[in-house]
């Protein structure tokens, strides 16, 4: 986390963070949940927001029955 929170910190990186209003995903069967974990932990950090995802409106796409989830090995998929 601490090399996610240095390379957002960076002033162009930062920017873009502080102005960003919508976050779009596509594909997101095939996005692990520990990249909203990231993205929510970063957004906090460089916006300076505990809302949830720092006010970022999250749009998600994707085929739902195309791909099954995908999940690291030994975690199960609800």
């Amino acid at each position: 986390m601490q090399r996610c929170y240095e390379m957002a910190s960076r002033p162009t990186s930062a920017s873009i963070w502080r102005k960003c209003k919508r976050l779009v995903i596509d594909e997101i069967s095939m996005v692990d949940g520990d990249y909203f974990e990231k993205t929510e932990a970063v957004g906090h950090y460089v916006r300076k927001n505990d809302k949830p995802f720092s006010e970022i409106q999250l749009i998600l796409c994707g085929d739902y029955f195309q791909l099954s989830p995908v999940v690291k090995e030994g975690h199960a998929c609800p």
